[in-house]
């Protein structure tokens, strides 16, 4: 008997065929992977209810595979998926995404894509079948590549001249996937090869610190992450990494603000303060919805120049009434706002281990009064099992965030669909001794720091808003 692969196959078969029959009803065809990626053509996966079953698919999917698979091909598959890594980032070094886009559905010969580049096209072409082995592009015939769906997001949009010939310019103005990407397969990549020994050596391996992080020793500094990125020499990985960030946010995007809270009870006049705020594209929002309140964003020093240019090309005339204020600010410095009705932090949490985050908290604490509301927009991993060790259920809303219970014999977290939450827990271990955090979690840090949860909004995003009072 191999009832439990039938089983599997069920749920994919039954996803697949309710995906279809919702298709047909709308006349609209899914998405091919051999096409390149347009927002229009994905409208049908931003349906929820497509989600759902696209999720039990693709988990299913997954979780088939591991199943029916040979179990040492499996490990070694998932062993050497770094190379999958070192292959992307050969890519879009050498501009694969601009130069295929070019070529159109023909695809390009390795010969015209290494010509005036040092790679040679015989281990360009070996980089290249990888990719097309894992259906991130194609390969329409001997050594001859076209793009597709997964490759054309790597596609800054400039001409593959233009790229070739301002590599490291070749991010400006571009949608900032690509620029998400290559620093995964760059820096992240790096810092999680020396996960191990960081956290294997007893004078490391507890420690919380950013500069004593896997980062800081793949990169030989004594510095974390982030001054590394203000040091000088370092000025193109600050801007690309700068440019990744608002790839990221396109996937949570900041209009998303307006459901997290109950905007409309804030009092006339009320003070909204965005802690770690970057440039304030969230601010930028609320401060267009909220036309009677006050919104002050705070980053560090070297962030604000940056951030006035954003407010005059987006909002001048807030800068110019003082409605919107740019603060140089340190979080880890006593907050100077006070009569503040919301403090906002959005990915900052997951930055920095619990004792630093405690600080933070405590800074904010100081200042708040008891109208004082902190909304803290992170992720909330789930165990891989049922259950928690922690009863959470307290919380208003932890009901509506939590995973239902999947159907048999999909594992708890449903796998696949929940693994990039993982990914980006490991990958803030490796990068600043960062974390993403379980509600129970949330729940220890914020009474730490004088903080209690008070409701958790849902959101179609993994990014929820956690909302909390001072105690």
């Amino acid at each position: 008997m191999a009832q439990t692969l039938v089983d599997l196959a069920k749920l994919i078969l039954e996803a697949a065929q309710q995906v279809d029959s919702i298709c047909k009803e709308r006349n609209t065809t899914f998405p091919a992977l051999d096409e390149p990626f347009t927002l229009s053509s994905e409208t049908i996966r931003q349906d929820p209810a497509v989600m759902k079953h696209l999720s039990l698919l693709a988990a299913s999917a997954d979780q088939l595979l591991a199943t029916a698979w040979v179990p040492a091909l499996t490990v070694i598959g998932n062993t050497a998926a770094f190379h999958v890594s070192s292959a992307l980032r050969i890519a879009i070094e050498c501009h694969v995404p601009e130069a295929l886009r070019e070529a159109g559905p023909q695809g390009l010969h390795v010969k015209d894509i290494a010509e005036g580049q040092a790679i040679p096209a015989d281990k360009l072409a070996r980089v290249l079948r990888i990719l097309a082995t894992k259906h991130i592009l194609r390969e329409v015939s001997p050594d001859v590549f076209a793009i597709n769906r997964l490759s054309s997001l790597l596609d800054t949009g400039k001409s593959f001249a233009e790229a070739k010939a301002d590599p490291k310019g070749k991010h400006k103005n571009s949608p900032g996937f690509a620029a998400l990407i290559s620093h995964m397969v760059d820096d992240a990549l790096k810092s999680s090869g020396y996960l191990t020994e960081v956290l294997t050596d007893p004078k490391t391996a507890a420690s919380g610190a950013p500069e004593i992080s896997a980062f800081s020793v793949s990169h030989g500094t004594s510095h974390g992450f982030w001054e590394y990125l203000e040091e000088p020499g370092n000025e193109a990985k600050l801007e690309r990494f700068g440019l990744a960030m608002s790839g990221a946010k396109r996937m949570a995007p900041d209009v998303l603000i307006l459901q997290g809270f109950d905007w409309k009870a804030l009092p006339e006049g009320a003070t909204i303060v965005d802690v770690g705020g970057g440039v304030g594209s969230l601010s930028l929002v609320l401060a267009n919805k909220l036309d009677k309140a006050n919104v002050v964003v705070q980053d560090r020093p070297k962030v604000i120049p940056d951030a006035q240019k954003f407010w005059k090309d987006n909002k001048p005339d807030a800068l110019a009434s003082g409605r919107v204020t740019l603060e140089a600010h340190d979080f880890f410095s006593p907050q100077p706002r006070k009569d503040v009705d919301i403090f906002i932090m959005r990915s900052i949490i997951h930055d920095w281990a619990d004792e630093y985050c405690n600080t933070i908290l405590k800074h904010l604490r100081a200042a708040a009064s008891a109208k004082t509301r902190l909304i803290v927009i992170e992720q909330i991993v789930p165990y891989a099992c049922a259950g928690a060790p922690i009863d959470t259920s307290h919380i208003k809303g932890a009901a509506e965030v939590a995973l239902p219970p999947p159907p048999a014999p999909l594992i708890a977290n449903m796998g696949f669909v929940s693994l990039p939450a993982y990914l980006g827990d490991m990958g803030m271990l490796a990068m600043c001794n960062g974390r993403e955090r379980t509600l129970a979690q949330f729940e220890e840090l914020f009474k730490s720091a004088g903080w209690e949860i008070e409701e958790v909004k849902p959101s179609p995003i993994p990014w929820k808003h956690i909302i909390a009072r001072p105690v």
